[in-house]
C-alpha cells in the first residue's frame, strides 16, 4: 500500500519535476523575480534610514536579477552588497535574505571548487556580527544561518546532478562519434576493397581481351579460360565481401603464424608477377619472408590490399613491355614497400576510366596508422615508397 502511494506521488510530481529540470533558466528568472518582489515589499514596509543602505539594496536587487544570465557575477555582487549592509549602522531597510539565499544556491551550482563553502561561512559571520550588534539572541538567529548553508548545498546538489547529466551526455556523444567513425572506416575499407580487388581483376580481364583482339586471336586456351573463370569468381566474392562490409560486417582478419601470412602474400606476388609477364612486362617482386614474422593483422591486410593496386597500376600506366621492380622489406619497426617502373603516354589500356582514388585511399589508411607514403614521377620513371608501421605481437 505504501509502495503504491509512493508511486502515485511520484507520478503526480513527475510533470512539475520534469518542467523544473528541463527549464532551469525559466525557473531561475521566476525565483529572481519573486526574491526581488519580496525584497521590495520589505523595503516599502521598513524603509532604510540611510542613503547607503538604499544604494546597496538597489545594487542587491539588480544583482539578483542577473543571476539566471550571469550567475557568478550576480551572486558575488548580491552577496557583497548583503555583507556591506550588515556593517552599515541602520535599523531600517530590508533583510536581503531572499536574494542572499538564492545567490548562495547559485554559488553552489556554479562553483566546482571544494572551498566554495567559504561563501556561506563568510556571509554567516557577517550576519552573526549584525545580530550581535542588534542584540539578537543566538537561538533566534541560528535558523537563518542554517538556511545559508542549506541553500548553498542545495545548489551544490543541483550542480552534481548537472555534472552527472553532462557526463552521460558526453558519453552518448562519444558513442555516437565512435559509431560514426566506425561507419566511415567500414565505408573506406569497402571502397578500398572494391577498387583493389574488383578493379584489378576486371582490368586484367579487359587487357587480356584487348591483347586477343589486337592479335586477331579469338580462341582461348584451357589455361586462359580457367584463369578468367578464377578472376570472375574472385570478383564476385570480393563484391559480396564489400557488400557485407557496407552492412556492418568486418573483413575477416588473417590468422595463423607468420609462415601462413607469408604464403598468402607470396601467392599474391606470384599471381601479380605472372599476370604482368603474360601482358609483356618483365620484372619481379622481392619479399623477405623473415620481415613478416612479427607483422600484425592490420599490416598484413594492408600489404595484401596494396599489392594488387600496384600491379594494376603497372599494367595500366607503365610503358608496354617495360621493366618493373617491387621490393618488400622490414626496417625500423615498419614494412617498407618500394615500386619502380617506366611510364609513358602509350599504355596497354588507354581507354580505362581513371578514378585517381586507388593510391589516395591507401595513402590515407597508411597515414592513419602512423605510416608514410611518397611518390615521384621524373624522367619517365615512377617511384612509390610506403612505410607501414608494424605492431609486434607480444
Amino acid at each position: 500500500m505504501l509502495a503504491q502511494r509512493e508511486g502515485i506521488m511520484r507520478i503526480r510530481k513527475s510533470p512539475l519535476v520534469s518542467f523544473v529540470l528541463n527549464h532551469p533558466t525559466y525557473i531561475g528568472y521566476l525565483l529572481s523575480i519573486v526574491s526581488v518582489a519580496l525584497t521590495m515589499a520589505e523595503t516599502m514596509i521598513l524603509p532604510p534610514n540611510t542613503i547607503w543602505t538604499l544604494v546597496f539594496c538597489i545594487i542587491h536587487m539588480i544583482a539578483v536579477m542577473m543571476l539566471p544570465s550571469r550567475p557568478l557575477l550576480g551572486s558575488n555582487l548580491a552577496l557583497a552588497s548583503f555583507i556591506i549592509c550588515c556593517f552599515i549602522p541602520d535599523d531600517g531597510g530590508p533583510t536581503l535574505l531572499w536574494g542572499t539565499w538564492l545567490s548562495l544556491a547559485y554559488i553552489g551550482l556554479s562553483i566546482k571548487s571544494p572551498i566554495g563553502f567559504m561563501y556561506p561561512l563568510i556571509v554567516s559571520v557577517a550576519r552573526m556580527w549584525s545580530f550581535n550588534e542588534a542584540g539578537t539572541p543566538f537561538r533566534e538567529s541560528f535558523t537563518l544561518l542554517f538556511i545559508m548553508f542549506f541553500a548553498y548545498y542545495i545548489g551544490r546538489a543541483l550542480g552534481w546532478r548537472n555534472m552527472k547529466h553532462q557526463a552521460e551526455t558526453n558519453r552518448l556523444e562519444r558513442n555516437q562519434l565512435r559509431q560514426r567513425l566506425d561507419t566511415l572506416r567500414k565505408e573506406n575499407e569497402a571502397a578500398i576493397h572494391i577498387h583493389d580487388s574488383v578493379a584489378a581483376n576486371l582490368t586484367y580481364a579487359a587487357m587480356l581481351l584487348d591483347d586477343k583482339m589486337i592479335q586477331n586471336e579469338y580462341e582461348f586456351t584451357e589455361r586462359e579460360i580457367s584463369e578468367l573463370h578464377g578472376k570472375i569468381m574472385d570478383t564476385l566474392k570480393d563484391v559480396r565481401t564489400a557488400i557485407n562490409l557496407m552492412q556492418g560486417e568486418e573483413i575477416p582478419h588473417q590468422t595463423g603464424d607468420s609462415t601462413t601470412a607469408a604464403a598468402k602474400i607470396q601467392s599474391i606476388i606470384n599471381s601479380g608477377d605472372e599476370s604482368l609477364m603474360r601482358l609483356g612486362f618483365s620484372g619481379k617482386t622481392e619479399l623477405s619472408v623473415r620481415s613478416l614474422n612479427h607483422a600484425d593483422s592490420r599490416c598484413l591486410i594492408e600489404i595484401s590490399s596494396l599489392l594488387p593496386e600496384l600491379y594494376t597500376n603497372i599494367a595500366v600506366h607503365a610503358s608496354p613491355n617495360s621493366e618493373y621492380f617491387i621490393r618488400i622489406t622490414y626496417k625500423d619497426g615498419a614494412m617498407i614497400i618500394d615500386q619502380v617502373n617506366e611510364i609513358s603516354d602509350s599504355t596497354l589500356l588507354p581507354d580505362k576510366p581513371a578514378s585517381n582514388n586507388g593510391l589516395r585511399l591507401h595513402t590515407e589508411r597508411i597515414q592513419s596508422e602512423g605510416g608514410a607514403v611518397k611518390t615521384s614521377s621524373e624522367d619517365g620513371t615512377w617511384q612509390f615508397h610506403a612505410s607501414i608501421p608494424v605492431r609486434t605481437n607480444q
